[in-house]
């Protein structure tokens, strides 16, 4: 459970991939970092001896493009260890067993690199805490979140998602911008469907940075299969309606679809309320499944 992703790729094979497979490779793991709610940097690439002059200067290329795509959240790893001449690492940085690698006093000036961006730090804004939603009615959602850290001037845009469409503005609101902890809250007037995704943008000046996404459910989907009281903190509580006496099995997933606990019930005929102890589980949202009857049922709910 990391705070801070760093993705680093620095040099192999950036000779043989397209800019456009380069993009897409670093975006599909920052975004996955970004959507869990984590900070996450991408490091540029680094000099590389080996390498003929025409992919010594693709390496400076994709460099410029990383710092460009990836702005603040960006780690230089090239400018401070290479030869301006040739492109090639500065020979005070180069390792002596190969053309690739980089000695100590290489490695240290990456590190100096490092701890100049302050990773740690809450000038990169908004540190954002128990966000999640929940249905008012049939057609509204509200989305509530707590924030520290806030930079002047951030802006909370609430984003959804439904069907196959992309993510697209509920409501926004200006931050208030005081020290501490501050709450805040949105409302979606128009929630209608299942499997509605949520998820908050948080801008300040010319950056951007998104929450994890959460999931809202239909009132109408699983009625016999309701979760009371969300977020759950020690336990879930599960209200399941049954035609039978039957034996049936709670299952809870992360959002990798990994089974994390797995609990036999005894059902009859009726209302039934099913605890089940979450109180091991880490924070964040997960999706319990059961089989009732001829029929997988499945909720989605938050852990506190």
């Amino acid at each position: 459970s990391p705070d801070v992703v760093i993705i680093s790729f620095v040099s192999n094979i950036y000779n043989v991939y397209s800019f456009e497979e380069i993009k897409s490779t670093l975006n599909t793991i920052y975004t996955e970092a970004i959507n869990a709610g984590k900070r996450a940097f991408v490091t540029t690439t680094q000099p590389r001896t080996s390498f003929s002059q025409v992919n010594r200067e693709k390496l400076r290329d994709i460099k410029d493009s990383i710092i460009k795509w990836y702005g603040i959240y960006s780690i230089n790893f090239f400018d401070p260890i290479v030869d301006p001449v040739d492109l090639s690492i500065k020979a005070e940085y180069r390792f002596s067993g190969d053309q690739i690698h980089i000695n100590d006093a290489g490695h240290e000036v990456l590190y100096q690199q490092v701890l100049s961006k302050d990773i740690f730090s809450s000038t990169l804004n908004a540190s954002i805490k128990n966000f999640n939603g929940r249905r008012k009615s049939s057609t509204e959602v509200l989305i509530s979140w707590l924030a520290s850290d806030e930079t002047p001037g951030t802006v909370y845009t609430l984003e959804k998602k439904s069907g196959n469409g992309g993510f697209k503005s509920v409501a926004s609101i200006n931050a208030n911008n005081t020290a501490g902890e501050q709450e805040y809250s949105l409302s979606d007037t128009k929630a209608t469907g299942t499997n509605i995704q949520y998820r908050l943008k948080i801008s300040w000046g010319s950056n951007t940075r998104y929450s994890n996404i959460i999931y809202i459910q239909s009132r109408n989907v699983n009625e016999k299969f309701v979760i009371r009281g969300n977020p759950a903190i020690s336990q879930l509580n599960l209200l399941i309606e049954s035609d039978d006496k039957t034996n049936a099995t709670i299952f809870i997933h992360d959002l990798n679809g990994r089974v994390v606990i797995q609990q036999p019930v005894s059902l009859m005929p009726g209302s039934n309320l099913v605890t089940v102890p979450v109180s091991n589980l880490p924070r964040g949202q997960y999706i319990t499944t059961g089989n009732i009857g001829d029929k997988l049922y499945r909720a989605v709910f938050q852990k506190q």
